[in-house]
């Protein structure tokens, strides 16, 4: 319909599908032993891809499927760049945006609040009226819970532990 009614004008467009942008991480190195990118490399890319603009940015990775034996490793690795991009106290740091709306503060927090079954590895707290989410990372919450099958839209990241890709 969009589409229709901007080339009757010709008027360029770019139409965004939205939804739970995937990364599929196949294998990474520890320290420079190992195939694959550096995990401090991967973990750097994903803090910076889902928390820039307080993870409200439609094209930001919003879980990744990592293998299983890796998770941990990746896990130690947000941890180390989360408190290196924000500080050990995310809530006072200048550099984390805040979501749009208290609305949408609260809305995140009841997604990530529980009932995913996951672990919350950081983070997890939300104060609607400052409109704060504190970077978090969940491992392996359930994959029909609303967290993984709504658009989270803040800064929450998942991890999903598989065996092979």
């Amino acid at each position: 319909l969009v589409a229709a009614a901007a080339a009757a004008h010709l008027t360029p467009t770019t139409l965004e599908l939205g939804g739970k942008c995937p990364v599929i991480i196949d294998q990474m190195s520890c320290a420079g032993r190992g195939g694959g990118e550096p995990v401090e490399s991967v973990a750097r890319k994903l803090v910076w891809g889902r928390m820039f603009n307080g993870g409200q940015s439609c094209v930001a990775p919003e879980y990744v499927l990592v293998r299983r034996e890796q998770v941990e490793m990746l896990s130690s690795a947000l941890l180390r760049e989360i408190e290196g991009m924000y500080g050990a106290d995310c809530a006072i740091s200048a550099d984390l945006g805040r979501v749009i709306s208290s609305v949408s503060a609260a809305r995140i927090g009841d997604l990530i609040g529980g009932g995913h079954g996951g672990r919350v590895l950081c983070g997890g707290r939300v104060d609607p009226e400052k409109r704060y989410v504190a970077p978090t990372v969940i491992i392996d919450p359930k994959r029909d819970s609303p967290l993984m099958t709504e658009e989270v839209f803040g800064p929450v990241l998942t991890l999903l532990s598989v065996d092979s890709v």
